[in-house]
């Protein structure tokens, strides 16, 4: 059902918008397993969990949903299972008194298969009481602290645009960019009498790289400080002879690829820099 699985992405949406945590959707082989059951009921990864989950459910009212902690376990695999006899309220919005929240239980619910204990702070998700109102779902700076003690921070995904000598830096989650800036007012090291920025994009370690003319430099962010051994020129890289760039881009999952002569993509091998 395509609204049972909005409300399962804004779970996790909400974990991951808080952590460097990110998820992607498997039919099969997944770390996490979410499914509807009722009463005494079954493991759906049965070859590892076991084929009876150990926590029945109840009928209406009190328990809502159960989750399995992580484990070192080969093979182990986190499940959700949520009682198919509650009254749910399965959509992103204000539950009706009569109804339980979906997006609420499974944000909580994922939170444990994350490795988060329930607690007794009331404006935490991991409550260990589901409350009354569970509308807006949010994080309390405790829950977002506890998931980055486990997973580490967001790193904002920011990609930059040049022209000339300016460049403007572009956060993709907040979709908003920064003014111009102006390159030789920060980089003094650049080479004499450059004519444009061609490419700019921030590496996974943070470092900034930039192609200006025939050179790219490794930029230590936000110091602005040129890397030992930089710059390099594009055929130091690998790059044909007489190469233009027309962009460059990180993907934020381990690739970064450059765009030149027009319609050639090269990636760059972060790793032997």
């Amino acid at each position: 059902d395509e609204t049972e699985l909005s409300t399962v992405r804004a779970a996790f949406v909400l974990w991951s918008q808080h952590s460097a945590l990110t998820f992607e959707r498997f039919e099969t082989n997944a770390d996490i397993m979410i499914s509807w059951r009722r009463l005494r009921h079954y493991n759906t990864n049965t070859k590892v969990n076991g084929q009876i989950c150990s926590d029945k459910f109840d009928g209406p009212g009190n328990v809502l949903a159960h989750a399995s902690l992580p484990t070192d376990g080969a093979g182990f695999v986190s499940e959700v299972h949520v009682d198919g006899d509650e009254p749910w309220h399965i959509y992103i919005n204000k539950h009706p008194a009569d109804r339980f929240s979906l997006d609420y239980t499974l944000t909580r619910e994922i939170g444990h298969s994350l490795g988060l204990l329930r607690n007794r702070r009331k404006t935490s998700v991991m409550f260990a009481i589901q409350p009354d109102q569970q509308y807006p779902v949010k994080l309390d700076q405790n829950d977002i602290a506890d998931i980055q003690r486990l997973y580490g921070e967001k790193k904002i995904a920011c990609t930059y645009i040049s022209y000339k000598r300016y460049v403007w830096s572009i956060d993709l989650d907040g979709r908003t960019y920064n003014r111009p800036l102006a390159l030789s007012h920060h980089m003094s090291f650049l080479h004499d009498n450059y004519t444009r920025v061609t490419a700019a994009y921030q590496s996974p370690s943070g470092d900034l790289v930039v192609f200006v003319d025939n050179l790219v430099y490794l930029v230590q962010y936000p110091k602005f400080s040129l890397r030992p051994g930089w710059p390099k020129t594009l055929q130091e890289l690998g790059f044909p002879e007489k190469t233009l760039i027309n962009g460059a881009v990180n993907t934020h999952r381990g690739r970064s690829f450059v765009v030149f002569n027009g319609n050639s993509v090269g990636e760059i091998d972060e790793c032997d820099k």
